[in-house]
């Protein structure tokens, strides 16, 4: 397939003047892609590594603004991170009661939650 840029067309002919790169999307057969992960890509005569891609779609939970449509690794909220549990500003794996005594485990629910949106 044709490669897929991660920019609009506007948005990347607009950096082509101040900038020289810019990410882009390569579909491959599995096979191919596994060796390129490992090897890297040469193009345009330069070699550069190769991340695997994560497919994040409408149904992709994001563990750190707990939104839906993106995973981790793509939130625009990463300085502002979400529970999921109480609603506060951290990661929902950093939870804690702040009830003196309570025990539970970090990242856990306990009796004494109120569940925030």
């Amino acid at each position: 397939m044709n490669p897929k840029w991660l920019l609009r067309a506007e948005k990347l002919a607009e950096r082509s003047h101040t900038l020289a790169h810019s990410s882009v999307v390569i579909t491959l057969r599995n096979k191919d892609a596994e060796w390129i992960c490992r090897r890297g890509l040469w193009i345009y005569g330069k070699y550069r590594s190769v991340d695997q891609f994560r497919s994040a779609g409408p149904d992709a939970f994001c563990e750190t603004c707990s939104g839906w449509g993106h995973a981790a690794h793509r939130c625009e909220k990463a300085t502002k991170p979400a529970c999921m549990l109480c609603g506060e500003e951290h990661l929902s794996k950093e939870h804690r009661c702040l009830v003196e005594g309570c025990g539970e485990s970090i990242g856990k629910v306990c009796k004494h939650l109120k569940r925030k949106c």
